[in-house]
């Protein structure tokens, strides 16, 4: 058995929400998708000092739940975020557009 994202317990062997750490996910996702940066948003939740972590758990498809972990957001909230991280990641210059062109 893997173990359960943040937000999720196992108990007698089925994974359930843990409403509270739920909640954090939930807020996170929503503070990151208003445009705070994830510093900001961690911060907001109670999770600063945790940036790698922050990134993992917003780009984490299990919060979307699977075959064992009921989900805790829905595809438009994380289909949003993986937009921003998109977007943020191409404006600092870690994503390149290279066209067909420029490639050969």
């Amino acid at each position: 058995m893997r173990r359960a994202p943040i937000g999720c317990k196992i108990e007698n062997g089925e994974a359930r929400i843990d409403e509270t750490a739920a909640e954090q996910i939930r807020t996170l996702f929503e503070a990151y998708n208003s445009g705070m940066s994830l510093k900001e948003a961690a911060a907001k939740v109670g999770l600063e000092g945790y940036h790698s972590s922050i990134g993992r758990i917003l780009k984490n498809t299990r919060y979307l739940g699977d075959d064992y972990h009921p989900g805790l957001i829905d595809w438009d909230t994380f289909e949003k975020a993986q937009l921003i991280r998109y977007e943020k990641a191409k404006s600092l210059g870690r994503i390149y557009d290279y066209s067909e062109k420029e490639l050969a």
